[in-house]
């Protein structure tokens, strides 16, 4: 019987002991917006916008004018997390954790807290 051997990035099963902070904080964030859990939020993220943040899951539906499939405004496409109170950007491939792309900086410990907390204000529906 032949061995098998069967690779997967970091990432691709959900959280795991190899996320960083970030990662980590993704997901929290994603699964406190997110209530459907057929929609994997934990590892694909959800789609979300208030007044402090916004998160939009991977796309890949290469239709013109989408944001998040590439634009001339942004080449890599629009970012999958915008924290806006220091405007950092987070972009992944297919789910969070995989080949990910930051621009800007954030404490993320103080961002999961900020962002969490304006999950309870007016603009908490996505």
């Amino acid at each position: 019987m032949d061995d098998l051997t069967i690779f997967a990035t970091a990432g691709m099963f959900g959280a795991s002991e190899h996320d960083d902070m970030l990662d980590t904080a993704l997901r929290k964030i994603a699964t406190t917006i997110c209530d459907d859990k057929g929609e994997w939020a934990e590892k694909y993220g959800t789609d979300f916008e208030n007044d402090v943040f916004m998160m939009h899951r991977f796309c890949w539906c290469d239709q013109d004018g989408c944001a998040w499939c590439g634009s001339v405004e942004e080449p890599n496409g629009a970012p999958n997390f915008h924290y806006k109170p220091t405007g950092f950007k987070v972009w992944w491939y297919k789910y969070i954790g995989r080949s990910v792309e930051t621009e800007g900086d954030a404490d993320i410990p103080q961002m999961i807290v900020t962002c969490l907390e304006s999950l309870s204000g007016p603009d908490a529906q996505p």
